[in-house]
């Protein structure tokens, strides 16, 4: 073979073929505070924020026939939280595991990366939309580039879910005869606690009524409004 048609031959090696081409099977949901895999995300799920002890979730893409050459073949994602008067998210991952609001490898030698599941040996970034209430649509495209620099689009996928519980039940704590709004993990213990709640009450709501209505955090995702 000379030299020409060895050129020739592995240019055409080099041109992603369909079985190449990332196709997306599926969407799993991910506490990006464990790192661990929830569960499959179907179109029309219902995601409850208070099953979620700190709300930090993502999502990862199941992917088949894909490719590890980050510069060959990488997915472009897009999620809109309808409910927000925000703007939707863009995000562009090149490797695998293909996940939305990006990962990165555990350390070496830590508990994750040893884990069994492959896609739990990451660490995943929350996503702010995935932390409120409304109706989700998150969509997901393959995109391939060959030797010539040209891209190709794969088959769009996307999904529409739901997310409620962002503000759990409220816990109504008598505090000195005035009745104090607690919603949250602690109200147990804010209620029980007398001297604790003596302090936070001191500190936070003035007995003057000049805080009346305000909210304060009182640890992790627990809240409190002044009465």
């Amino acid at each position: 073979m000379n030299c020409v048609k060895a050129i020739v031959l592995a240019l055409l090696l080099a041109v992603p073929t369909a079985a190449q081409t990332v196709v997306v099977t599926g969407f799993l949901l991910v506490d990006a505070d464990t790192d661990r895999i929830i569960g499959p995300l179907e179109d029309g799920s219902v995601i409850n924020l208070q099953d979620v002890p700190n709300r930090d979730l993502s999502i990862v893409f199941e992917v088949q026939d894909y490719i590890q050459d980050s510069d060959t073949v990488y997915l472009s994602m897009a999620i809109e939280n309808r409910s927000l008067n925000l703007p939707g998210a863009v995000y562009i991952d090149r490797t695998v595991p293909y996940s939305l609001c990006q990962d990165t490898p555990a350390p070496p030698g830590s508990a994750e990366a040893n884990r069994a599941d492959p896609l739990e040996r990451h660490n995943y970034f929350r996503c702010l939309l995935l932390r409120h209430d409304g109706e989700v649509t998150v969509t997901v495209m393959p995109r391939d580039r060959d030797f010539r620099g040209s891209h190709t689009w794969g088959s769009r996928r996307s999904i529409t879910f739901s997310i409620t519980g962002e503000k759990p039940p409220a816990v109504i704590v008598n505090h000195n005869g005035q009745s104090v709004e607690c919603r949250g993990p602690n109200c147990a213990e804010f209620e029980s606690n007398v001297a604790w709640r003596d302090a936070i009450m001191a500190a936070a709501c003035p007995s003057d009524s000049s805080g009346s209505g305000r909210t304060v955090r009182i640890g992790g995702t627990t809240e409190i409004i002044c009465p």
